[in-house]
């Protein structure tokens, strides 16, 4: 009943840079529906509502990678409040923090909902992308046995290793900036839709590729996907590349098996994933909500003057000098306001300024009645890194000597140089979950660390050498979807320096393999297999592989 209540309320909407898609759903219900595109930056809402005479009941703003919109006076505005965070994979470090302005917060990736609860977000939902509305295509009628659209850049590239693999295996039909139209019809005219994601993310790829009634063939990247379609019969998994080149092989010889699914995943689309499913759910989210954006006037500005600022430390939004004054008054005077003026500090005024404000906080939390400033990892890895910059090696290690009492360590290590205070830092920020920022591109010796991967960046910024440095990052990078470039790296480096260890040589072999880079992971399977054998360990790495070769394709292709 109550939501049922709630749906009857909502009868004006507002919907700011949502898919038409769903504005046309709402309106099918018989809504008021305002659609608003306004230009990217920060737009005033109450005075972009008054402009068009609406008072709505219910508020929702979508937000993607693109050009972003930040909307201004949303406490002023007295309805419901959605924040619909859709590339929340690569955008998760700002939305988490302008979330706080709205009743509700909305991803489309149901992985990431507890990070979001981590920063703050009491009530979050699930609410993925969607398909459209397509006349399937018969299966032989198709022109192209394997096609792909996609942006293919040197800064994607696993994309380009992936792009590659495809035209020289399949020769794919390979296509970037087309319209949305046009992209359409490349999937339609497609049997195999392979895919790829930057970060581990269920991505739109999915759903166009299903709603033209192509088969996705996608990785297998979370048990989201099987809440979304039924694995085997109506899209194709696959963990490596010689799992998707078997895949694409096995359904491009059995037509009638690969357009059957293609079928069940279109039909799927238009039972469960079309524009009114989204609508109907984004409704039921929103009777679930009650009012909770705001906690207070100095609350709502402080959010709002965190998320321009970070997005500044970002370099994602320009603000002028005295606009970056004003709202460093803004923040909030505990440990997450004073981490964010370290940083800002670090990246506008350089290593004095950040390590002068690192010094005040140090005085302040050595004081006897120290409690205004509690002791945070974030706060204080930023402080160790700024006063290590400075060489403050005495105040870089009182903060983590105070980290350690506050978070109870027995007998904490004792730091024996800058690189090993970095993997300390990196440690704890990893135990408290925040192991990266995706999607924040993080400066060597510019911005200061707020997650363990940033520390441990540094920490090799310090000594690029530091094999130590280089173990605890290539762990690190096993847990953060889209790391896998840079385990590349850090795992080249390891071998280079223990050729003898197999264990190591298998996971650059695996991860080879992962990113679409197919002769050189099998050349690195081949090599430490022939290391494990010499140091007597050959059964032990053929149990390692298999446990790791889920449907025996690499032993397929090592030859046994």
């Amino acid at each position: 009943m109550r939501i049922l209540r709630g749906m009857q309320r909502f009868r004006s909407i507002c919907l700011v840079n949502v898919h038409t898609g769903i504005a046309d759903a709402l309106r099918e219900t018989g809504r008021e529906v305002l659609a608003l595109h306004p230009k990217p930056g920060v737009v005033d809402l109450p005075a972009l509502l008054r402009e068009h005479c609406c008072t709505p009941d219910l508020l929702v703003q979508g937000e993607t990678l693109g050009e972003r919109i930040l909307l201004s006076g949303l406490p002023e505005v007295g309805c419901i409040k959605i924040f619909w965070s859709i590339d929340t994979h690569l955008n998760l470090y700002w939305h988490s923090l302008y979330g706080r302005l709205f009743d509700g917060v909305a991803a489309t990736q149901r992985r990431l909902l507890p990070e979001l609860r981590r920063e703050g977000l009491g009530a979050v939902g699930w609410l993925p992308w969607f398909g459209v509305r397509r006349e399937f295509v018969p299966w032989e009628r198709r022109e192209a046995d394997v096609a792909f659209v996609g942006r293919v850049t040197e800064q994607r590239p696993v994309r380009k290793f992936f792009a590659e693999f495809l035209r020289e295996r399949f020769d794919a039909d390979l296509r970037q900036d087309l319209t949305y139209a046009g992209m359409l019809d490349v999937y339609a005219h497609a049997r195999l839709a392979p895919n790829e994601a930057i970060a581990g993310e269920v991505n739109f790829r999915l759903f166009e590729a299903a709603s033209c009634g192509g088969l996705c063939v996608t990785p297998d990247v979370s048990d989201e996907i099987a809440d979304l379609f039924e694995p085997g019969l109506e899209v194709e998994l696959f963990g490596d590349a010689l799992e998707l080149a078997e895949r694409l092989a096995f359904l491009r010889d059995h037509p009638s098996l690969a357009g059957k699914m293609a079928l069940a995943a279109h039909e799927r689309i238009a039972r469960e994933h079309l524009p009114e499913h989204r609508a109907r759910s984004l409704l039921d989210f929103a009777a679930s909500l009650e009012p909770q954006a705001s906690d207070g006037a100095g609350a709502d500005r402080a959010a709002f003057a965190m998320t321009l600022l970070t997005l500044w430390e970002a370099g994602r939004l320009d603000i002028a000098e005295a606009g970056r004054d004003f709202l460093l008054r803004a923040l909030p005077l505990g440990p997450e306001g004073m981490a964010l003026r370290l940083r800002l500090a670090a990246v506008s005024g350089g290593t004095g300024d950040a390590s002068r404000l690192a010094a005040v906080v140090d005085a302040e939390q050595t004081r006897e009645d120290a409690g205004t400033m509690p002791v945070d990892e974030r706060l204080g890895a930023g402080c160790s890194v700024a006063a290590l910059r400075a060489g403050e090696w005495d105040m870089a290690k009182r903060f983590w000597y105070r980290h350690a009492a506050a978070a109870r360590l027995s007998r904490p290590e004792k730091p024996e140089d800058g690189p090993h205070l970095c993997r300390l830092w990196a440690r704890e920020l990893s135990r408290s979950g925040r192991l990266s920022r995706s999607g924040f591109a993080y400066e060597d010796g510019r911005h200061l660390p707020v997650s363990a991967a940033e520390c441990l960046a540094e920490a090799l910024r310090l000594d690029s050498e530091d094999l130590e440095t280089h173990r605890q990052f290539e762990v690190l990078t096993r847990k953060v979807p889209g790391a896998e470039f840079v385990r590349l790296g850090l795992l080249s480096h390891l071998t280079l320096h223990e050729r003898e260890n197999w264990r190591l040589g298998l996971e650059l072999g695996l991860l080879d393999l992962k990113i679409f880079r197919v002769e050189a992971g099998l050349e690195e399977l081949r090599n430490a297999a022939v290391v494990a054998e010499r140091a007597g360990r050959g059964s032990a790495f053929a149990r390692a592989l298999e446990l790791r070769d889920r449907r025996g394709v690499i032993a397929r292709a090592l030859g046994g």
